[in-house]
């Protein structure tokens, strides 16, 4: 059963960080092994078996109700996001002013085993999909935006002077001094939603 906590993220989680193509940083499996001599046909192989089940598994014979139907798809559905955002995330380097990431760096052998794997994992969402009927959502990306910043203003709302003082005693000037940036922050973050929300 799709878990409150799962139901708010699926309202929220963006579907791509950015515009930047996805592929472009992790090698295939089958380019993997070309490259160091890893039996490529194994890697394929399973992959193969992989789509060779799918296709010989027999349609369900029992049948969901619409709440069981709804939490497999949105649990299934989130599944499916959450491998995209994975992917993302082995295929590029990213950073900002206060955060860097650097994909993770993998043996040639174990991109292959991931590629394989995640092959795998796409081929069995698109069979359970298919057998039981679940239905294609359409994100609306503006209203994950939108979701995205009223939880990021909610937050910000929350570490002005006054806020600080849950994690300690603060000094007299933290509010003539931090509050100005935390205010403006806010500010641009709500001009920002209203804009995407298209106020």
């Amino acid at each position: 059963m799709a878990s409150a906590r799962d139901v708010q993220e699926g309202s929220a989680i963006a579907a791509n960080e950015s515009g930047h193509p996805r592929g472009t940083g992790m090698a295939t499996s089958s380019g993997a092994a070309a490259a160091t001599g890893t039996d490529a046909g194994a890697v394929a192989g399973a992959v193969a078996g992989g789509d060779a089940t799918r296709h010989h598994r027999s349609r369900p014979t029992v049948r969901l109700n619409e709440a069981q139907r709804r939490a497999l798809a949105i649990t299934v559905r989130l599944l499916e996001e959450r491998l995209s955002t994975i992917r993302d995330l082995l295929d590029r380097d990213d950073g900002g002013v206060l955060y860097e990431r650097q994909r993770p760096r993998f043996t040639p052998e174990e991109t292959a085993r991931i590629e394989a794997l995640l092959a795998r994992m796409h081929g069995v969402i698109a069979s359970v999909g298919e057998a039981f009927a679940l239905p294609r959502e359409e994100r609306d990306a503006r209203g994950m935006i939108v979701a995205l910043l009223a939880m990021s203003w909610q937050s910000l709302g929350e570490i002005d002077a006054r806020g600080m003082r849950a994690y300690g005693e603060t000094d007299p000037a933290l509010g003539r001094e931090l509050d100005p940036y935390v205010r403006e922050l806010m500010d641009l973050v709500l001009a920002l939603e209203t804009a995407v929300a298209g106020g």
